[in-house]
């Protein structure tokens, strides 16, 4: 039961990252390669859901969540992008960040992979409480978990790769 093309979900998210990130143009991405280096990393050694809350536990912003969720499902709306332009700067750049971003990438994913899955809290992640009764439903179901850890690590690999060509350090 598979439906779910790493590859080509980690290629559109590429895609649209940089197009938020060409919108609010911060000075340096590096934070975005980094974390996106230590996320698959660190589900391998922690598991998928302990990963995942570590990265809840660096969000500072949640109006960043949502609005680079929001990018990748492709309803961004432009005044509010202006508006939070220098928080998304902030995130994407510096030592210490790009949790959020990546948390929304992981939610995104989680959503596509909870529809093949059939995982019904899944299905609406735009708040971080909804990331978080996810996951719970995710960690109750242990042959699910190891199946969405196996191709939630897949993606994270082409992600990595993507995110090294487009957001390395200068």
């Amino acid at each position: 039961m598979t439906g779910f093309d790493p590859v080509k979900t980690a290629l559109d998210v590429t895609l649209k990252i940089k197009q938020l990130i060409d919108a609010v143009q911060p000075k340096e991405t590096v934070a975005l390669s980094r974390r996106a280096r230590e996320l698959p990393t660190l589900v391998l050694q922690t598991g998928l859901t302990p990963a995942l809350t570590f990265y809840l536990s660096k969000v500072e912003k949640e109006e960043v969540y949502k609005l680079v969720l929001e990018a990748l499902e492709a309803k961004v709306d432009e005044s509010k992008l202006k508006e939070l332009a220098e928080k998304v700067r902030e995130e994407v750049g510096g030592e210490g960040k790009g949790y959020t971003a990546l948390l929304s990438i992981s939610a995104y994913t989680l959503k596509q992979l909870a529809n093949i899955y059939g995982i019904e809290k899944c299905k609406n992640m735009g708040t971080i409480v909804e990331l978080v009764e996810c996951l719970h439903e995710i960690r109750g179901d242990r042959h699910k978990e190891v199946v969405l850890e196996k191709q939630f690590i897949n993606f994270m690999l082409e992600v990595k790769k993507l995110f090294d060509a487009f957001f390395k350090e200068k």
